[in-house]
């Protein structure tokens, strides 16, 4: 049987599948006699009578299990791949409010012992806590970003979202000299999507991006969105060389690469392009942007079709 969250796609696939006389190969979910969830791979094609009207359908379904499972854990790698890349960055970013805590700490303490300036105290005090609690969220981002559970699609708030991947990126956009600029300005604007598969991706091309910018005159990476009835696009642009006309077919594939060896594995777009198609959506390059690159990913919006 077809599993009970995919039937109202199912019967409207088959009305479609009448008209048009085959599919394209679809991912759906079966369910089988004790309950387990089956996910599997379906190619339909209708036959129709010699008035040439449906008679019936034909479907070749696939067990894709163990593919999914191997997805996941490719997925799984390159997150912990991604993050050993800004391991050194990182670092570089707790060391630094740490000093500023170990430094301010001492200064506390000793305006505290001659009790002569107690507004200095409270303005010292004050650093401590910021530098703290940017220690703090940076860490349990780190644990949120890097952990395999399932997710449960709950409301993202996009422009905190964009401004964590900034903050996750902050040495790579350091190091590059590069100005980034969150165009989102509405803070209600949220997309019913988890923010850790999203923010994997923005990670990964913002990070190509600043990559790309470090040699440019200008350096510049823009993140936006772009709001329709149906979807809702994420638009990353840079100032960079852009994509060579060469490498722009090749530039989904898997293990395909434009960065020195021991750079990259060539599994980043790869990988951020299976996990937007998994939520619905499409990772694509504007072949017409001329300024540099410019990399779209278009989800679908609640409700739509």
């Amino acid at each position: 049987l077809y599993a009970a969250e995919v039937r109202p796609f199912v019967i409207r696939g088959f009305e479609a599948l009448k008209q048009s006389g085959f599919s394209d190969s679809i991912e759906s979910k079966l369910q089988s006699k004790n309950g387990d969830i089956i996910d599997v791979e379906i190619r339909s094609f209708s036959l129709y009578d010699s008035d040439n009207k449906f008679d019936r359908s034909f479907s070749i379904i696939r067990d894709i299990r163990e593919k999914k499972r191997l997805q996941a854990q490719l997925f799984q790698q390159s997150k912990l791949a991604g993050i050993g890349e800004l391991a050194a960055g990182i670092v570089h970013d707790i060391r630094n409010p740490l000093s500023i805590i170990m430094g301010l700490s001492r200064t506390v303490l000793q305006k505290a012992i001659a009790s002569q300036d107690l507004i200095r105290v409270e303005e010292v005090r004050t650093k401590i806590d910021k530098a703290s609690e940017r220690i703090n969220r940076l860490c349990s981002h780190l644990r949120d970003y890097v952990r395999q559970d399932q997710e449960q699609a709950s409301p993202t708030p996009v422009r905190s979202l964009i401004e964590d991947c900034f903050m996750i990126c902050e040495n790579r956009i350091r190091s590059a000299h590069a100005t980034v600029v969150n165009e989102v300005v509405d803070p209600e604007l949220v997309l019913p999507l988890p923010a850790n598969s999203l923010e994997q991706v923005l990670i990964n091309i913002v990070s190509n991006a600043c990559d790309a910018v470090a040699g440019s005159p200008v350096r510049t990476v823009r993140v936006r969105v772009e709001l329709a009835e149906s979807q809702i696009s994420f638009v990353v642009e840079d100032t960079g060389p852009g994509v060579p006309q060469a490498f722009r077919v090749s530039i989904f594939d898997s293990f395909f690469t434009t960065k020195p060896k021991g750079e990259g594995t060539g599994l980043g777009l790869s990988i951020c392009k299976g996990i937007i198609e998994e939520h619905g959506g499409s990772l694509s390059l504007d072949e017409s942007y001329t300024e540099g690159a410019r990399f779209v990913i278009s989800l679908p919006r609640p409700g739509a079709e």
